[in-house]
């Protein structure tokens, strides 16, 4: 992964799965920064985004040195 991510560094820098990273833009993320400010919990709330995809993030976010929230937000703006 490339070292020189930062929070600013868009969602597609992370190298996720298409369908993946489609359903996380589709909900408005477009930066690392953007996704890191949410939990687990939160992920797993979006239409369409489960376990596996959640596997994949973190596994790309922790490849790249970032971890998501560990309490999360109140910004809901998930497109249900």
């Amino acid at each position: 992964m490339n070292d020189k991510l930062t929070e600013d560094s868009p969602i597609a820098a992370l190298g996720l799965s298409g369908m993946t990273r489609n359903c996380i833009e589709r909900n408005k993320f477009r930066t690392i920064g953007d996704l890191t400010q949410y939990s687990e919990k939160n992920l797993l709330d979006m239409r369409n985004f489960g376990p596996t995809s959640l596997a994949h993030v973190k596994e790309k976010l922790t490849a790249a040195g970032f971890t998501l929230s560990a309490t999360g937000t109140d910004k809901w703006h998930f497109l249900k």
